[in-house]
């Protein structure tokens, strides 16, 4: 009898250790199948298209602007550039899910923004929403933006020529004309530019383009412009800091 009961445990004890190797087996088996999460490639030029709407002047009043942002990704690690200015925000990627934040200088203020989207299409487009508050010595108010965004992956744009437009401030009453005369090497400009209300004559233009998304200023770079070129017109913002003035401006390929 006490044969029987030791053979009795040592069965059980072997039967045990064999469902605990059957567990540790299937968790393995079940962890093969997992696939690691995909992080979404981000990395370039994007148009993003903004709903602004916030209560800074005693009503809530809604905002429609278009912007330019170029992201650089290293892994998950984001870092957003806004154009004209080159303001820079910081972020992650995780998966789909992106979220970037930061502190962004404007001419009478600063603005905190915090942003949550989810990116779709392969990493070529994005949605989300962003909290702001805009701050200044004696105010500040709040609100969100939606922002949905496409990346750049036309093919580049021919922006040589002449050009002429306008221009109108978002500080002020102010309003004028540009020209340029426009040479392109591939994704390059060069060339010379002209605003009159500034008493800038031909003071020599560099630039890019990325796809239909177009960079360039005057040398001194007093002035930048950014903006979306479709066929032969072009149209987006400009910013002026050393005059703490931004705007925006259309032009027109003679």
């Amino acid at each position: 009898m006490k044969s029987k009961g030791i053979l009795f445990k040592n069965i059980s004890k072997i039967s045990y250790l064999f469902f605990i190797i059957i567990v540790i087996f299937s968790s393995c088996k079940k962890d093969e199948n997992i696939e690691p999460v995909q992080i979404s490639d981000l990395s370039g030029f994007w148009i993003i298209s903004e709903t602004i709407t916030g209560n800074c002047h005693g009503s809530v009043e809604t905002e429609q602007k278009t912007e330019i942002f170029s992201i650089y990704q290293q892994d998950s690690k984001l870092t957003i550039t806004i154009y004209p200015n080159g303001d820079i925000l910081k972020g992650t990627v995780e998966g789909d899910k992106i979220s970037w934040e930061g502190t962004i200088p404007t001419v009478s203020g600063k603005t905190d923004i915090d942003f949550t989207g989810t990116a779709t299409n392969n990493g070529n487009q994005a949605a989300g929403t962003a909290s702001w508050e805009w701050n200044s010595d004696t105010y500040n108010c709040s609100g969100t933006t939606k922002i949905s965004g496409e990346k750049v992956i036309q093919e580049t744009a021919d922006f040589s020529g002449e050009w002429e437009g306008t221009w109108k401030s978002e500080e002020n009453s102010a309003d004028g004309t540009f020209s340029a005369n426009v040479t392109q090497n591939d994704t390059i400009l060069s060339g010379t530019i002209d605003v009159p209300f500034l008493d800038i004559s031909n003071a020599s233009l560099k630039g890019f383009v990325s796809g239909n998304v177009v960079f360039f200023g005057d040398i001194e770079e007093k002035i930048k412009f950014v903006g979306i070129m479709n066929e032969n017109t072009g149209e987006g913002t400009y910013s002026y800091m050393s005059l703490s003035d931004e705007g925006s401006w259309t032009g027109t390929k003679q």
